[in-house]
């Protein structure tokens, strides 16, 4: 037997398995691109226990793996492989120079390091340590994030010595062809890693570009299908709606919300400081027009506006007072403020120095006004009563400012919740996440960073997903929304996604529609993924092949944002 009798794979992981297996008998590297909460992690571990339990191969391997799932990993390895010596690569400069120095090659059998060691310069000592290796298996977890060829983190791990390359990744299409040929590259690189193969891929991404966008439907299904061909024998794909019939239903709504008069002003006040750019000829990039766009459709208090003409005084201020140091000059602190302060950071300013100061006082906002959008007058309408119904809730932002703001709106309604960002340390985020999941939790709220929270967290003890603002890549909100439905879930799950009328928010719902149909085309079965048909739990749409700035530009010129 492969494990401990307590721990038994399921059928289709059985399945991956011998797939794996497969492989690796025929020198053929692979994706295992099941849908999120499938368990790829296991079948990757169970690859390894086979080699050891059946071939006496004990490796090494090496995992690499995103920071935040560290200590997942950590578990399932000694869960899994039992009789393997573990070890992670991991921790500051000096402690990983002591792993170096106290660590034998030999006693190592499955070693986790995370995808940092790959990318900055400072840290050849730790590519160089790793290169000394011959391993068995690399195992790229979250391998999307190889998806560019010509990055520093593609380059190094490409470089590594292994006999078998397997990349873990539910969301391998994340936004065009490119990306998961550069997938493909780093699976087989004998095939695409020399010139003459980075040649051949250059034409063929280019030749699906040109066949795939020029809006001829027939033209597209051909092409999808001339790429399945090629693609098929690398990728292992399964959804959970296709293999697990225990894995209760998803519902998944888009609530469309009319903007109100304040927020409403504050949106055409956005675009109108666009055009006066435009027409002044300023530069303006898309990058910059896109975000404040989306910070006007988020929440109005995100926009610089309402102190615009209070600047000189606060900033006078607050050069006075040397709120921001004795070296600062006051033209500094204007600069500073006008360049990184928004009207929520400017007000909490004067707050928290109102009481030395009666004009800072005066200038304060109004809580009601802090707490106004379309899309926090929903949350204050549902959430008590989803909350009073039993249900527990992930609230997603990808703005850590909103996030900020949201916390405002959850004291005001008098809920106990978590939160986990970008910014929360690498070491406290299992801590959360444990407490969350603690059977009778007081947390009913656990609000994150969509990417942050996307990546190796298991969250099925919510069953209710409220998207407050989407990405315009339909996989980052895909790995978001799966942390809650995946195996392990015993309620039916239900998401929210709220969009704005008639804001750039309806833009990026079509842009990221689109993306999710390539998706489905290459990774699901042709016939019954065909761009526009629908499919149970999913989301349903023709493909948009423009980019973001072909969107904006359109509807600019429309009137229509």
């Amino acid at each position: 037997a492969l494990f401990d009798y307590k721990l038994k794979l399921k059928d289709y992981q059985l399945t991956g398995l011998n797939w794996l297996i497969q492989l690796r008998a025929n020198g053929i590297n692979g994706i295992l691109a099941d849908e999120m909460g499938l368990g790829k992690t296991v079948q990757a571990l169970a690859v390894i226990q086979y080699l050891h339990r059946m071939k006496q191969n004990r490796g090494p391997h090496l995992i690499i793996i995103p920071a935040s799932t560290k200590d997942n990993w950590a578990r399932e390895i000694s869960r899994w492989t039992p009789g393997l010596n573990g070890k992670i690569y991991y921790g500051t400069q000096a402690e990983r120079a002591e792993f170096r120095r106290r660590e034998i090659k030999s006693d190592i059998d499955v070693m986790l390091c995370t995808y940092s060691v790959f990318e900055r310069e400072t840290n050849v000592e730790d590519r160089a340590y790793l290169k000394r290796f011959h391993f068995e298996y690399v195992i790229c977890d979250e391998g999307h994030s190889l998806k560019n060829v010509d990055s520093a983190r593609f380059k190094n791990i490409n470089a590594l010595n292994t006999n078998c390359r397997l990349i873990l990744s539910g969301t391998p299409v994340q936004n065009n062809m490119r990306e998961l040929l550069g997938l493909i590259s780093f699976a087989m690189p004998k095939m695409f890693n020399n010139k003459s193969g980075r040649k051949k891929t250059e034409l063929f991404v280019s030749y699906f570009e040109r066949k795939y966008n020029n809006g001829k439907a027939k033209s597209a299904d051909s092409v999808i299908k001339q790429v399945r061909t090629i693609i098929d024998p690398f990728i292992l794909r399964r959804l959970k709606d296709e293999v697990l019939s225990e894995i209760p239903k998803k519902t998944e709504v888009t609530v469309k919300l009319d903007l109100e008069e304040d927020h409403k002003d504050a949106y055409n006040w956005t675009l109108k400081q666009i055009k006066l750019q435009k027409e002044g000829k300023i530069q303006i990039t898309i990058a910059h027009l896109f975000s404040e766009l989306r910070k006007a459709a988020n929440h109005p208090i995100l926009l610089q506006r309402l102190f615009n003409d209070k600047l000189d005084i606060i900033s006078k201020i607050s050069w006075e007072r040397q709120i921001f140091g004795a070296e600062c000059t006051q033209q500094a602190v204007k600069d500073y403020l006008k360049k990184d302060y928004n009207d929520y950071d400017i007000n909490g300013l004067c707050l928290e120095f109102k009481d030395r100061n009666e004009i800072l006082k005066s200038f304060c906002l109004n809580r009601s006004y802090i707490l106004n959008s379309a899309k926090f007058k929903w949350l204050k309408s549902n959430l008590p009563p989803l909350i009073n119904n039993g249900h527990r809730i992930l609230l997603f932002s990808q703005w850590t400012s909103i996030m900020d703001v949201m916390e405002e709106l959850l004291q005001e309604l008098g809920y106990m919740y978590l939160r986990l960002d970008g910014q929360t340390n690498v070491q406290e985020r299992q801590e959360i996440i444990d407490t969350f999941n603690t059977q009778g939790s007081i947390y009913k709220i656990f609000m994150l960073s969509t990417r942050a929270g996307g990546l190796g967290i298991n969250l099925t003890s919510a069953d209710t997903v409220i998207l407050h603002d989407i990405d315009f890549n339909p996989q980052i909100d895909r790995q978001a929304v799966d942390r809650v439905h995946r195996i392990g879930q015993l309620k039916p799950v239900q998401v929210f996604r709220l969009i704005c009328k008639g804001t750039v928010d309806e833009k990026i719902l079509e842009l990221a529609d689109g993306k999710y149909v390539l998706d489905q085309s290459l990774l699901s079965d042709v016939k019954k993924s065909t761009p526009g048909k629908k499919r149970k739990g999913k989301r349903n749409g023709t493909a948009s092949n423009k980019t973001m700035k072909q969107l904006l530009d359109e509807a600019l010129v429309r009137g229509e944002l």
